[in-house]
């Protein structure tokens, strides 16, 4: 058989190259079959630390018997090159797949119940993927669904994170605590399905963001999108799902992948008629299971919860009292008679920044802790300079921490009321009715 020899493989195909290494197919000499070969990134193999970790995650991945885990084979190290072969499957990964256009929401919905599957069982054996996204999805013959990447994608990432202080994932699909404390376990991953599922009904991951900075804040500020709005076929209970699952909390997501799935199928109606065979060209054309893209207009406020536009109201009220101080004062020349006018507007900063601060905490589902210290510390301080200030005669002084408040007021409102580009959809034309 022809290919480049690599131990007791040889390398016939080059599949597909990324952040994890290459992936090839080959065949196995020795048990004469057809395999899927990864070989790790070149700089990897020198870590002796990277290296005892790979080994443990990969056995303790192999140990995953699952229909729709794609299993391990062999791992090991050949001419100093890490490598790991798997089940070689024939098909396409859900990435490309959503190239065509959104799914049938039936179809979209049996996928997610088959990878929920193979990640319950991975975390009740206490793995976690951390890496759940579309190309990591392979859809083969009928339908079939299979999770790849399991302890690999861990391994990866700890080294990485470590390394360099950059978390591997791809960031449309991470939780909002990764990017916090790099913590991931099994409820990181229901969130990643969540967004998987998301993207598999609309085509668009669920907050794409033109940089990483977008795509981040999105993940860790903004509301969960509603696939309902994108698509008029995608019934509104689906919104619900899509929320739970991507919620800022793990402790308010599903507590398992497959109840996830299990709510998604209700939102459709409960319905488990058969889709199978939607993948090949002819029933794409012929049955309709594949929808014409559609396409992301602006973000517009249509999703902002209630919480965080009140907050950013009311910061901008308590600011214009040190807003019309620092101005009236820069024209007027203010006296020490307006001491109390100058306090009572710095008084409303600090109520102002307690009011920011508990928006940006509720959107983190902690609502009981909105008024943590920070901002009462925070406004005290301010208070408490300015009376040292004009005591000592230094109006000049306390202007200038009156417009202090204010700019940082204007800050934290901007952390709150600015939303990334492109994060809520709209109904395409041709789908409206």
């Amino acid at each position: 058989m022809d290919g480049a020899p690599f131990g007791r493989y040889r390398l016939i195909e080059l599949l597909g190259r990324g952040g994890m290494g290459e992936v090839w197919r080959a065949f196995d000499t020795v048990t004469e079959r057809g395999v899927a070969l990864k070989l790790l990134p070149a700089h990897l193999s020198g870590d002796e630390e990277f290296q005892r970790r790979f080994r443990r995650e990969a056995k303790a991945a192999a140990r995953l018997r699952e229909p729709h885990a794609v299993p391990i084979h062999d791992l090991g190290e050949i001419d100093g090159k890490l490598f790991v072969t798997m089940r070689l499957v024939d098909g396409c990964d859900l990435h490309q797949l959503l190239t065509r256009g959104p799914m049938d929401p039936g179809l979209a919905v049996g996928i997610i119940e088959q990878i929920a599957s193979a990640l319950d069982a991975a975390h009740r054996i206490g793995l976690v993927h951390r890496d759940v996204k579309p190309s990591n999805i392979l859809v083969g013959e009928d339908d079939f669904a299979y999770l790849i990447d399991f302890g690999i994608a861990r391994v990866i990432g700890e080294t990485v994170l470590t390394s360099t202080g950059v978390t591997v994932g791809t960031w449309p699909y991470m939780a909002p605590e990764r990017f916090r404390s790099g913590v991931a376990d099994a409820s990181a991953d229901v969130y990643s399905l969540a967004c998987v599922l998301y993207q598999a009904l609309t085509c668009w991951p669920p907050f794409p963001g033109q940089t990483l900075e977008q795509i981040v804040a999105a993940h860790m500020f903004q509301p969960p999108p509603r696939p309902s709005l994108v698509r008029g076929d995608v019934p509104a209970a689906m919104d619900d799902v899509i929320a739970t699952g991507m919620a800022k909390d793990p402790r308010l997501r599903f507590p398992t992948a497959k109840a996830l799935a299990r709510a998604a199928r209700d939102a459709l109606g409960g319905s488990a008629a058969s889709v199978r065979g939607g993948l090949t060209e002819s029933s794409q054309r012929s049955s309709g299971g594949w929808i014409d893209p559609v396409v992301p207009v602006a973000a517009t406020s249509v999703d902002r919860p209630a919480n965080v536009t009140a907050a950013a109201v009311l910061a901008f009220l308590c600011a214009i009292g040190p807003a019309l101080i620092g101005v009236v004062g820069f024209v007027e020349g203010l006296g020490k008679r307006d001491v109390v006018y100058l306090i009572t507007a710095l008084v409303f900063a600090g109520v102002a920044g307690t009011l920011v601060w508990g928006g940006f905490m509720a959107l983190r589902g902690a609502t009981a802790r909105c008024l943590r210290r920070p901002p009462l510390v925070f406004g005290g301080v301010l208070v408490a300079l300015s009376v040292i200030a004009l005591t000592a005669g230094t109006f000049a002084l306390a202007q200038a921490i009156a417009m202090f408040a204010l700019s940082t007021l204007m800050f934290l409102c901007s952390l709150l009321v600015r939303a990334p580009s492109a994060s809520v959809f709209f109904r395409s034309r041709s789908q409206r009715r």
